[in-house]
């Protein structure tokens, strides 16, 4: 199984109260004192989730995350995770000798492209 870092976009409400006399002038004053996002949840941390400085500043997301690319990081074939619960497949053999991958969490069965496969119970010895 390989291992990919897929990256995608989601849109962020941003939120600056201003005084002014004008929806202009408040557009212009929210521009100067707001104009791109600097803070950062413990400083870069936590993953880089986005903050802000002031109780009168807000962030917000309001749409779901949209995938728009891919890299391949890594490429293990002993190595296959369940696509129902995420665990660790463990690697067997049938009794005709066809691997396949089996999920100790859920009992589900796979074969290499992660379908899911019914194989025959192995006769006892």
């Amino acid at each position: 199984m390989k291992k990919f870092k897929v990256y995608g976009n989601v849109n962020v409400v941003v939120t600056k109260e201003v005084w002014a006399n004008t929806a202009e002038e408040a557009m212009e004053r929210a521009s100067e004192k707001l104009s791109c996002l600097t803070a950062y949840c413990g400083n870069g941390g936590y993953d880089k989730l986005v903050g802000v400085q002031h109780s009168d500043e807000s962030v917000d997301i309001f749409d779901n995350i949209v995938y728009d690319d891919v890299e391949e990081i890594e490429d293990d074939p002993d190595y296959f995770e369940c696509p129902d619960c995420d665990e660790k497949c463990e690697r067997r053999e049938d009794i005709h000798g066809v691997g396949y991958w089996y999920c100790d969490v859920c009992c589900q069965s796979y074969n290499d492209d992660g379908e899911v496969i019914y194989p025959e119970e192995e006769e006892d010895e």
